[in-house]
């Protein structure tokens, strides 16, 4: 259940390191991660199928783990979500500060 954990935590690492980059930015760091741990947990669980006897390692056991951490995980995380305050800018309306500030530069009108 460590791999399980291990990849839930990387993905607080990379919500760390992005807290203070352009949208984009976390966007591409966000799809990277997500593609980087569907590939390692993949290769995984390859190793794990090949290398394994289903004697030794009860798969069914570990898939139910592995999706209750999962799920308890992603619960953890919607509960922490949704206690957020987030204030968002709104846009600007017509006629304000913004578009004088951009009309006194000399513009078509001057």
């Amino acid at each position: 259940m460590a791999i399980v954990v291990i990849f839930l935590a990387g993905h607080l690492a990379v919500s760390k390191l992005s807290t203070k980059m352009d949208p984009m930015m976390t966007l591409v760091l966000a799809m990277i991660s997500y593609f980087t741990k569907l590939l390692v947990l993949g290769a995984f669980l390859l190793v794990i199928t090949k290398l394994t006897a289903p004697s030794t390692f009860d798969r069914k056991s570990f898939a139910v783990v592995a999706c209750a951490i999962t799920f308890a995980w992603l619960a953890g995380e919607i509960k922490a979500f949704l206690k957020l305050q987030l204030h968002m800018p709104l846009p600007g309306k017509a006629g304000s500060s913004s578009d004088s500030k951009r009309d006194e530069g000399g513009g078509l009108n001057g």
